[in-house]
Order: structure tokens, then C-alpha cells, then sequence
């Protein structure tokens, strides 16, 4: 079969499932003198499921192949399709990991591809053009070399070959879209029209490469167009619609990206007023003065933690402040121990001298960025009482005649 020839060179993870087309796609891939790991998910939703795991395990061992083998477990979770997909690809992306493979190979052919089309109209879906062949997955890549076969060459092969496999029976039940599309629709469709199944597999293959000469393209105004601000929102806007969500995916290349994220990409550029932000993923993307920025968001470990004395230097995400005793500050005789370190709650107050002031009217007044408010760090004492904003406020606490009793300093810089 010449579609071995365009299996790339690199370390192989192969996703086998025990059905007739993955079995033929190692067995190719045997034939042809590669050598490869063989990765395969029991997913534990039919009684035969243990026995095919056993199956495809001693072809692995007959060939002496490393077999790799996760049995899911159900019973906190709802097996969905969707679930057993994610699942799925996650085993292999970490088989993929310690195996130190370059290339996850996936026996998707032809008729599989056309099904995912129909699948993607049926639920209107923007985007009707398959699986890719290849993209990247686990710090390598996904390729799928059978993606332009047809199943019925995959049958030829198997039966020319003497290729075992395992047939699943939950292919043959209705219950599910891809299952009826498959049984119902498909035979239908050919029927009127013999032939049709490669030809519009075909024009999606060339709606992806123009995809990929757009995005191309994108890619090189992107780098042209970078300056030390940023990006010219001008320059943004004047781009194509569709263009404009390439440079999403150019400026955010290891995002998933779908529909709601394209709408608050459209909606961030298009928004009015000087300043916005926008937050997908671990990014944020700023906007002000006609100026586009990307950062990415630092996670910051800010774990509420305690404080059982009076001193002493603390941290929390990025801000540190100091407790010392002296003679000015907050009387500690009205101060109950432990104190909490946390982040900001909704109803925080804290008592100033012009009476009880909310905390988030203090941060909003401060100017403080909506996206870090939470990262602010409250110092409350045992009854709840909030002590300081750090960074901002401290408590006005306490009546004269506790003016030289000894008081607790909070102090930041």
C-alpha cells in the first residue's frame, strides 16, 4: 500500500484498538521493517473489551513490539463519547511523553473522514472539513497516514494479508450520531451518487490547504507587523475577518481555540472605548491607545495560610509585607490570633476612619486591574475582621485610651 511510504521517520506510538483498521495499520507498518509502540486503551464498557486488550497485547509480543495498556475506570465519571476521547488522547499523549515518541500514528481512513464531516454539518458546526492528517500533539506529532484510504481497500488488505482483528459490536447500534450516519445515511448518499465520498473528502483537502496558505500568510504579517508596543489595532481591523482569526491562532499557536474564543477575540477588537482586555487561556490580551499586547498570565501559587505571631515577613503570590510590634499600628489588644492571609471575598469591609469601606471599592479606586484583585492579599484576624489590604489600606482600629498600649505594625513597600 503506498500510503506506508508517507509515514514519517521518528519514534512511533501507535494508537491500536483491535479493530480491523488500526490491526492493519500495524500490521502494515510490521511488514514494512518499522518499529513501534503500540498503545491501547481498554475501555471497559463491554464485556469483550478484556479480551481484546488480551489479544492485541500478544500480537505485540508475538512481534516483539512494547505494548502499552490503561484500563479506564467508570465509576465517578459518565463514560460519554466525548469522556472516552478525552481519555483516550490523554493515555496516548502520556505514552507519548515517556516513551519519548515523535509521532502518534492513527489508523483514520477515508470513510472515517467523511463521517466526520457529516458530523460536523449535522451539528452546524463553522468549519466543515474533517480531521487534519497531521498537527501537533504531545511535543511531537498526530499523523494520520490512512486518511485517504478507503475502507474498502483497508478489507482488501486484511483479507489478502490474513490479518486478524476484533470486531466491535457497539458499531452496529443506533445510539449514537456518528453510528446512524454511518449505517442509515451514508449507503444512501452513495447510492444516489457512486463515488461522491472521495470527492468531498477531496475538496475538504483543498479547503485545507488553502487554510494553511492563509495562515501562512497570517503568520508573516504577523512578524512583519510586531513592534515594541505591540500590535496596530488599525492594522488588526483592516485585516479580513477570517484572517483575523488566523492571528489568533498565530499569536496563540498552543491554544485550543474555538468558537467562544474567536467571538471575544471579534468582540475585544471591535468593542469601543480606548482601554479593554481579554483573557483566553493562560493569556491576557490588552488593548489601550490603539495598541495590542499579549501576555502571558504567571500562575501564582496563593494558598490561604496563618499567622500565629506578631512579626515576622510573609509572602503571598507576588506581594510581601511585614508584622512587627511598636508603638504605632493596630492595638493588639483588639487583635485575635490566629490572623489569615487570603485573597479578597465578596462583603469584605475594612473599618478606616471615615467608617466601614468595601475592599473592592479600595482596589477599584486604586486602579487595580480587574484580572489581579484577586491576587491582592487580605489580612484578617480570627473573627474575620479585616486588618489590611496589603498594598493599600491598613485598619483604623482601636479608641484613644488604647493609643500606648502595645500595637501591631503591618508595613509593605
Amino acid at each position: 500500500m503506498e500510503w506506508i511510504k508517507s509515514v514519517p521517520s521518528g519514534k512511533l506510538v501507535v494508537g491500536v484498538s483491535g479493530g480491523i483498521d488500526s490491526m492493519v495499520l500495524a500490521d502494515a507498518l510490521h511488514r514494512a521493517g518499522r518499529f513501534f509502540t503500540i498503545a491501547h486503551v481498554d475501555h471497559g464498557l463491554r464485556p469483550e473489551s478484556k479480551e481484546e486488550a488480551s489479544f492485541v497485547k500478544e500480537w505485540a509480543s508475538a512481534r516483539s513490539l512494547p505494548f502499552r495498556l490503561t484500563e479506564l475506570d467508570w465509576r465517578s465519571l459518565r463514560a460519554t463519547q466525548e469522556a472516552c476521547r478525552v481519555r483516550r488522547y490523554g493515555f496516548f499523549e502520556r505514552v507519548m511523553e515517556e516513551e519519548q515518541g515523535d509521532i502518534l500514528l492513527l489508523a483514520h481512513h477515508l470513510d472515517d473522514q467523511l463521517e466526520t464531516m457529516l458530523v460536523q454539518y449535522v451539528r452546524g458546526e463553522a468549519r466543515i472539513d474533517g480531521m487534519p492528517k497531521e498537527r501537533r500533539f504531545a511535543g511531537g506529532r498526530l499523523h494520520r497516514p490512512m486518511l485517504e484510504v478507503p475502507r474498502a481497500d483497508i478489507e482488501a488488505y486484511a483479507k489478502l494479508h490474513e490479518v486478524e482483528w476484533r470486531e466491535d459490536a457497539s458499531n452496529t447500534k443506533r445510539d449514537y450520531l456518528r453510528n446512524r450516519l454511518r449505517l442509515d445515511l451514508l449507503p444512501s448518499l452513495e447510492a444516489i451518487r457512486p463515488g461522491y465520498g472521495k470527492q468531498t473528502v477531496e475538496a475538504a483537502a483543498e479547503r485545507r490547504a488553502v487554510e494553511r496558505e492563509h495562515a501562512a500568510f497570517v503568520k508573516e504579517w504577523a512578524e512583519r507587523n510586531r513592534t515594541a508596543k505591540g500590535y496596530s489595532l488599525e492594522e488588526i481591523r483592516r485585516l479580513p475577518s477570517d484572517f483575523r482569526r488566523h492571528l489568533l491562532r498565530v499569536l496563540l499557536p498552543e491554544e485550543k481555540l474555538g468558537k467562544a474564543e474567536h467571538d471575544d477575540w471579534e468582540t475585544f477588537l471591535e468593542a469601543r472605548g480606548a482601554s479593554r482586555t481579554c483573557e483566553i487561556g493562560r493569556w491576557l490580551l490588552t488593548r489601550s491607545y490603539g495598541w495590542v499586547k499579549i501576555d502571558e498570565v504567571v500562575p501564582i501559587s496563593m494558598k490561604p495560610f496563618e499567622i500565629t505571631a506578631a512579626q515576622g515577613t510573609y509572602r503571598y503570590g507576588s506581594k510581601s509585607f511585614h508584622l512587627k510590634k511598636g508603638a504605632e499600628g493596630l492595638p493588639l489588644s483588639s487583635i485575635r490570633f490566629p490572623l489569615l492571609v487570603r485573597s479578597p471575598l465578596p462583603g469584605d469591609r475594612i473599618e478606616l476612619s471615615v467608617g466601614m469601606k468595601k475592599v473592592s471599592r479600595i482596589l477599584i479606586d486604586a486602579k487595580v486591574p480587574l484580572h489581579e484583585r484577586g491576587q491582592v492579599p487580605v489580612l484578617a484576624d480570627a473573627t474575620g475582621r479585616v486588618l489590611a489590604v496589603i498594598g493599600h489600606r491598613v485598619a483604623q482600629i482601636g479608641s484613644f485610651e488604647l493609643l500606648h498600649s502595645p500595637r501591631l505594625m503591618i508595613e509593605w513597600t
